[in-house]
């Protein structure tokens, strides 16, 4: 169904992955055609732009996306974009952004841990993902990827704190598969 966007959109990742350059480009500039605003199609063309060496294409959907929403989410976007083009100065800066508009939100503190991880800064990595857990600190998908951070770190206090997260999150969720393997 040519009106099917997420379905298409699908499609144009898949393309994008298997390196269809082309094809992807093309079904993103239709789904783009059909709702302009749709920011899954625009991540998708930004990922579209890195891969294929385009950086000014991709940055310029970026600022596209910040000047229209100017929130926290538009800020995350062009880090990653920033990260991906291995620029992490101008990376950091868009994450700090974010966590400042957001400092309440875990998913911001989530974002720029993976980016601190990525680049090899676990300490601050780390730190990020605290700050996950104490605005979120029930959330089950929060305490695992903050698990596989610590562990990460291969500090004593820090896998011993990972081992408590896991203790405490299989109390309230026993069933949990993911976490029994990490136990």
């Amino acid at each position: 169904d040519p009106n099917n966007i997420p379905m298409g959109l699908s499609l144009a990742v898949l393309k994008l992955e298997q390196g269809r350059f082309d094809d992807a480009r093309r079904l993103l500039d239709e789904l783009r055609a059909k709702d302009p605003n749709s920011l899954p199609t625009i991540v998708a063309q930004i990922e579209l732009n890195v891969r294929q060496d385009k950086p000014d294409d991709a940055l310029k959907l970026c600022d596209e996306v910040i000047k229209d929403r100017q929130n926290a989410l538009s800020h995350l976007i062009r880090g990653r974009a920033y990260a991906s083009l291995k620029q992490p100065e101008k990376a950091a800066e868009d994450f700090d952004r974010a966590v400042s508009m957001e400092p309440n939100n875990p998913d911001v503190w989530i974002a720029r841990s993976d980016f601190y991880a990525f680049s090899g800064q676990q300490e601050k990595a780390m730190a990020d993902m605290e700050q996950a857990l104490a605005k979120a600190p029930a959330n089950v998908s929060i305490q695992r990827r903050a698990v596989d951070v610590f562990l990460a770190s291969r500090r004593r206090e820090k896998v011993l704190q990972a081992n408590t997260i896991i203790d405490r999150s299989l109390e309230s969720n026993p069933d949990d598969v993911a976490l029994r393997l990490l136990k």
